[in-house]
């Protein structure tokens, strides 16, 4: 994870240096959260990053690489969770969809109960009124389907009790507690809450908490102020 007290001494010391003056830890707080959601939707697969017609998807995408699968993979949340009547509530930390696998659970011979999780398919909703009333494609056990509204996911056919969720859930958002001594902010590590993204991302999250406060820096500047924190064995 980002040491969040590591993160708002960069800040402050680049503040310091272009003379934008001093970020108040609210202000702060506030910037890594937005510079945390930033990322994740970029690492996610952010529609606005498609370059155009050729190039149709973005051009950073969920699970397309190992890299961005490890920077994301603390935030992938699995849980079976109870439908009813074939709906469910989104999850209050949802952000976004991975895949769902509805449980079928039958009576075996003797004691034995048998259970299989079946994936579901994702449908919009004009193709979800084709299914419900084709009798070729009517969602069956072995082929549910899910769709989207407002409240939550309906799953059909709807007589299935439980599901298995895969999402993406929103990152814990970040906070620099502090105590003030002699009127001045001082770290308060046992309340502080620090970033759940990789350690390794801290360069490009703090390049953009410092462009919001309109300093702009090459990497290579990054970089250097990261041997130097090294070297000084911070």
């Amino acid at each position: 994870m980002i040491d969040v007290n590591e993160l708002y001494k960069a800040v402050q010391f680049f503040a310091n240096k272009e003379q934008s003056g001093f970020i108040k830890p609210s202000e702060f707080n506030m910037l890594a959260d937005r510079a945390q959601m930033e990322m994740f939707m970029k690492k996610f697969g952010n529609p606005e990053l498609v370059a155009g017609p050729m190039q149709p998807f973005p051009k950073y995408s969920y699970q397309e690489t190992q890299k961005i699968s490890d920077d994301l993979r603390i935030f992938i949340k699995k849980s079976e969770l109870p439908l009813s009547s074939g709906f469910l509530n989104y999850p209050t930390d949802y952000v976004h969809y991975s895949s769902a696998r509805v449980v079928n659970v039958s009576q075996g011979t003797g004691m034995t109960i048998n259970r299989r999780e079946v994936e579901v398919s994702v449908v919009d909703d004009s193709e979800l009124g084709y299914i419900l009333n084709s009798s070729i494609v009517n969602p069956e056990p072995d082929y549910p389907v899910v769709a989207f509204y407002e409240a939550g996911l309906q799953f059909y056919p709807d007589n299935s009790e439980n599901v298995v969720l895969t999402y993406l859930r929103r990152p814990v958002k970040p906070n620099w507690a502090y105590n003030l001594v002699n009127g001045r902010p001082v770290y308060d590590a046992n309340n502080s809450i620090h970033l759940e993204f990789p350690d390794e991302t801290l360069n490009e999250m703090l390049a953009k908490i410092l462009s919001y406060v309109g300093i702009n820096l090459r990497e290579p500047q990054l970089v250097q102020y990261s041997e130097t924190q090294k070297n000084a064995g911070i």
